[in-house]
């Protein structure tokens, strides 16, 4: 059994080097709770000074089945993923991925997240793929990870579209990862 304090709220002062281990999202919005080992780095550059000791588990939301029902727009779709709450402030690593399949020639689609009801971004923060004609039918898995800071408790939202509208796009196994690095209180 570890000495490390379990806390549910990251104190505002600790003394250089404290560990504890902060337990996440007790409401278990995410599926948790969790458990992520921190300890406080005095010299951190920002105000998150809490340091994420280890590869904790990340908050995640994943599909198997498709998502349907997309047009032009961002849109969450027919069988979307639920929101991913983020419960701290601070550096996170994102991480987007899904199974695409295009099959109208020439048109593009897009999976994108909202961070806290903004509009999503297709090339900051989105994957894509496209189809070169008609009889091309194109099944790609795509991820990709960033770095984002978040100054607020937030949520992140997948959605998608397409460049022309229609049935004839496909999302499978689509996720969003959500990896703490750095957190602080508040």
């Amino acid at each position: 059994m570890s000495d490390t304090p379990i806390v549910r709220a990251l104190p505002v002062f600790a003394s250089n080097g404290d560990e504890l281990d902060l337990l996440v999202d007790a409401e278990a919005r995410n599926g948790g709770p969790y458990l992520w080992r921190c300890r406080f780095r005095k010299s951190a550059p920002d105000p998150y000074k809490w340091h994420v000791i280890g590869e904790g588990p990340a908050l995640s939301v994943e599909t198997e089945s498709s998502i349907t029902g997309l047009g032009t727009a961002y849109a969450i779709g027919t069988n979307g993923l639920p929101p991913l709450y983020v419960p701290a402030r601070g550096v996170y690593r994102v991480g987007l991925g899904a199974r695409l399949m295009n099959n109208a020639g020439g048109q593009y689609i897009y999976v994108s997240y909202s961070i806290g009801g903004a509009a999503p971004n297709d090339w900051a923060d989105g994957i894509f793929s496209s189809a070169h004609d008609s009889a091309t039918r194109v099944w790609a898995s795509f991820a990709r990870w960033k770095t984002k800071t978040f100054g607020a408790v937030t949520t992140l939202q997948v959605q998608a579209r397409t460049s022309a509208g229609g049935s004839s796009y496909n999302f499978q196994d689509c996720w969003l990862h959500v990896r703490p690095v750095r957190i602080g209180p508040g």
